[in-house]
């Protein structure tokens, strides 16, 4: 029924009195939201650091354990039943290690010891001289092999008291021992030689505690020992990918190591050679800047909910001022 006294005639009047529904506008504030939540729950699914990434030496039935999600509790209880039946006292072999060529700027320590009272003479005064050198250096902290022990030069020789200039360089110690014992047999007669390296060098860089060069005074070191006296790797560091850098006489080459895997223990390069070197890399968290463990990323995830929630309030009430 039209209104009284109303012309149809008259547009703006019909306006007024048979409005037409207005379109509504979506709300660009309340569309964004879900995306940008879902984009921070990945963000916290990504970010904390995953125990099958943290713990070191797993066995195959314990990465399948890791690997499985909590919300299987089927696959769980089997990865759980498949731990248990394994071996807690499993025996793994060692791979025989490459056998070490000494190369240029090597320490060896060289003993030469003769029923001649002339030769020891001489070649103990020249030792006990530098031992004691170099055992005040070691009291200062620094490497007692630096004073007493004999350098390999540039060009990959030995240089000893009476016997000169011996090439050393791309033997084996074995090898190198009977090159001086050869030399030493032209001048005394009954004098023997022992030569062995002056410690294991090397140096570990990247997400660990202490980075740095260090010298170990013993004949075998393995990588989690050497690792260890870095004081062991941040919580962010990827066991995953340790990269060992070798050195030969003729280059270098550098090996991908996984400390998550039992299988490192029967590597060639489980044992650690002179002059290697150890970079441990970061792991994705650092770079997104997230937590490292659970709570902590949580903490991320809320204060980035707080600011987006903030950002749009403050744009929908400048919008509306």
């Amino acid at each position: 029924m039209k209104p009284l006294f109303v012309s149809t005639a008259n547009p703006f009047l019909d306006v007024m009195t048979n409005p037409k529904p207005r379109p509504m506008r979506p709300n660009r504030s309340l569309v964004a939201i879900p995306p940008a939540l879902m984009l921070l729950l990945l963000l916290a699914a990504s970010s904390c650091i995953r125990n099958r990434d943290y713990i070191y030496l797993q066995s195959p039935a314990e990465k399948a354990y890791w690997e499985t999600s909590p919300l299987k509790s089927k696959s769980l209880r089997r990865a759980q039943q498949a731990i248990k039946a394994q071996d807690s006292a499993v025996f793994v072999p060692y791979m025989e290690p490459e056998e070490y060529l000494i190369q240029f700027n090597d320490i060896l320590r060289v003993d030469i010891k003769s029923f001649d009272e002339k030769a020891n003479q001489l070649f103990n005064a020249f030792t006990m001289q530098n031992m004691q050198m170099g055992g005040v250096m070691s009291q200062g902290g620094g490497d007692p092999y630096f004073m007493f022990g004999y350098t390999v030069s540039d060009s990959g020789y030995l240089d000893l008291p009476v016997l000169g200039k011996i090439k050393v360089a791309g033997m084996n110690v074995v090898q190198a021992q009977d090159a001086v014992q050869k030399e030493i047999d032209k001048y005394f007669t009954q004098a023997f030689v022992k030569l062995a390296l002056g410690g294991i060098r090397f140096s570990v860089m990247g997400e660990v505690l202490r980075p740095g060069k260090y010298a170990v005074m013993q004949n075998r070191l393995t990588i989690l020992e050497a690792l260890a006296t870095a004081g062991e790797l941040k919580p962010e560091a990827n066991r995953n990918r340790v990269q060992l850098i070798r050195q030969y006489p003729g280059g270098s080459r550098v090996v991908t190591l996984d400390l998550t895997d039992r299988r490192l223990l029967s590597s060639p390069y489980y044992f650690v050679r002179p002059n290697d070197v150890f970079y441990v890399a970061p792991l994705r968290v650092r770079e997104l800047g997230s937590g490292v463990t659970a709570q902590q990323s949580m903490g991320t995830i809320l204060t980035a909910i707080s600011l987006l929630v903030n950002s749009i309030l403050l744009y929908n009430t400048l919008r509306n001022f």
